[in-house]
């Protein structure tokens, strides 16, 4: 292989890269009152039940990255993309479950929480979900030795539609979670 030099690789990624102002914009009203989005669409605090929520744009060229910083964590949290945002409320369903396909089509979800599965699953968290077509497909073990996420970790996650295939990668606290993941279908995540 090559050797590239630091300051060439840094050439590259500011010339590939498309810079990211992800702002929390759309969800379901009928959960309003567990949903705060504060600071120009900048910060989001979820207080309870199954809220999905979505940028105000969706990416489909380029190479994406954004963060977040978690300020506090609970059970049953998750981030990630979805081919489709709709974020109708569906009483008794999560971001995980198969049912919810036509609705959210393809995702690449990270669950950084503890100790628990999801309904019909034996698999417990922390994990990566890839949910194409109608398989679900649970990506563990994760490379990190403590893959939780915790108060004041900062998740990133990093979209690339600049190379066959697209790829999405989940961070925490800058090292990689999991080997860059290959996204199956094109669409707007």
């Amino acid at each position: 292989g090559i050797d590239i030099p630091l300051c060439i690789n840094h050439i590259c990624l500011q010339f590939f890269f498309e810079s990211t102002n992800v702002i929390f914009a759309d969800y379901d009203r009928h959960n309003a009152w567990h949903v705060n989005i504060s600071d120009d669409g900048k910060k989001l605090r979820i207080s309870n039940n199954t809220v999905y929520v979505f940028g105000d744009e969706g990416y489909f060229s380029g190479f994406r990255r954004w963060s977040i910083k978690l300020s506090q964590v609970y059970n049953c949290q998750a981030v990630g993309i979805a081919a489709r945002n709709d974020g109708t409320y569906r009483h008794g369903y999560n971001v995980f479950d198969a049912e919810l396909n036509r609705q959210l089509g393809d995702r690449y979800i990270y669950a950084g929480d503890r100790g628990h599965g999801w309904r019909g699953s034996s698999i417990n968290r922390p994990y990566i979900l890839a949910a194409c077509k109608d398989r679900l497909k649970y990506l563990k073990p994760l490379k990190l030795s403590n893959s939780q996420w915790q108060t004041g970790d900062v998740i990133t996650i990093e979209l690339n539609c600049n190379e066959e295939p697209w790829t999405v990668a989940f961070l925490k606290n800058g090292n990689y979670l999991y080997d860059k993941i290959a996204i199956e279908n094109k669409a707007t995540f």
